[in-house]
């Protein structure tokens, strides 16, 4: 995830940052929320962790609306299978 130079050191803008905003003042469940409302499912066999979890769910956004999930970046790292 990222956060542009000039955003450093200031309150984030939720609309430019909708990803990590959420994360950090409302957690995974709520990203995890928004997720679903767009189309997400979670995966029946599970994840190992919350990190596991969240990196899916990222992922999905990233592959849903590129537009908007700009903090979702590089978009290289989303193509990664683990």
């Amino acid at each position: 995830m990222g956060i542009l130079l000039e955003d450093m050191g200031k309150e984030l803008n939720p609309a430019s940052y909708p990803v990590l905003s959420r994360l950090f003042t409302q957690g995974l469940s709520v990203l995890l929320s928004y997720a679903q409302r767009l189309g997400y499912r979670l995966d029946p066999e599970g994840y190992v962790s919350k990190c596991e979890l969240c990196f899916d769910v990222r992922k999905f956004l990233i592959s849903t609306d590129r537009q908007g999930h700009t903090d979702l970046t590089p978009e290289r790292f989303y193509a990664q299978d683990f």
